[in-house]
């Protein structure tokens, strides 16, 4: 029965690890390697404090099919640490879930990219606290700190429950203590970024 049990959670793992691949980009930046996902089909959200670019810049993102691609900064919200990149390549989006956010002791699987392919590591809930202010004086829906062990290149990466669901993004906080970004506070701060963004004019001659 053990063995079962241990086979069950290993395709299902597998299986949300799969699914998630399809969403998941790299980006290369001033030296190091970093994780992100399509919030839609040509919008890439990622950890914006690791975004070193003006708005309208380019940067380098490897995408789920392992393309090299040239991104282009919609904008970037420090105080929740978000930033929104566009990009001509598409991809599968990400599905936020509709009931509340995750438990106490909820297994999740926090899904990102490296040079090399999709990465994932397999965590649990380790607590879930209530709306509070980061540092930057972003309003954030809920504290939610992950028990898992994540990689440099992982950080922005997205965080999904154990039905597949996308529940937030993970990053660095202090401690390094792995953090989650709700999904809902990501959408009101990307809709912030998407209706402040104002695209370069096409030149024609």
């Amino acid at each position: 029965m053990q063995t079962a049990a241990l086979t069950t959670l290993s395709n299902e793992v597998a299986s949300i690890a799969k699914q998630a691949s399809q969403s998941t980009v790299a980006f290369r930046h001033r030296g190091r390697w970093f994780s992100g996902f399509y919030w839609r089909t040509d919008v890439i959200a990622t950890a914006a404090e690791l975004v070193r670019v003006k708005s309208s810049e380019n940067i380098a993102v490897l995408t789920p099919s392992q393309e090299n691609v040239e991104g282009t900064l919609i904008g970037q919200d420090l105080s929740t640490d978000l930033a929104l990149i566009r990009v001509k390549s598409t991809a599968h989006a990400v599905s936020a879930r509709s009931s509340p956010g995750p438990s106490l002791g909820d297994a999740v699987v926090a899904a990102g990219r490296s040079p090399d392919g999709p990465t994932c590591a397999v965590g649990f809930v380790g607590l879930a606290g209530g709306a509070w202010r980061s540092m930057r004086g972003g309003d954030i829906s809920a504290r939610i700190w992950l028990d898992i062990r994540m990689m440099p290149h992982a950080e922005g990466s997205a965080v999904f429950d154990a039905q597949g669901s996308f529940i937030g993004m993970a990053i660095y906080g202090p401690r390094r203590r792995v953090l989650v970004i709700p999904s809902d506070t990501i959408a009101f701060a990307a809709a912030s970024l998407r209706s402040r963004y104002v695209p370069l004019p096409i030149w024609r001659c």
